[in-house]
């Protein structure tokens, strides 16, 4: 990764885990109308695109400029592999895609 991957990564991935984190906890709470898989990536997408996530998920000030710098590419390939291993995902009862 480079420098500029690796900051990108960092924001994607506490962005990732405050709003996954708050879809799981809605779900266990036992909400029932959640986005398509897709339409979450795309949340997590624009939100750290727009928002810098840190540590424990809260959002401070503008995204880093890293994130531009990182590729779309490579931020929707990360945000696709946060979705494929994180655990709590496969819980959410996503709808279905259209």
């Amino acid at each position: 990764m480079t420098k500029f991957e690796k900051i990108a990564a960092t924001n994607i991935r506490n962005c990732f885990n405050f709003e996954i984190g708050g879809m799981y906890n809605a779900y266990l709470d036992g909400e029932e109308d959640f986005p398509t898989v897709n339409e979450a990536k795309e949340i997590i997408y624009m939100l750290s695109m727009n928002d810098e996530y840190v540590i424990g998920g809260c959002f401070a000030n503008r995204a880093p400029r890293e994130m531009r710098f990182a590729g779309k590419e490579f931020c929707i390939n990360y945000i696709d592999k946060l979705f494929a291993t994180d655990p709590d995902v496969a819980e959410i009862p996503w709808k279905e895609e259209e």
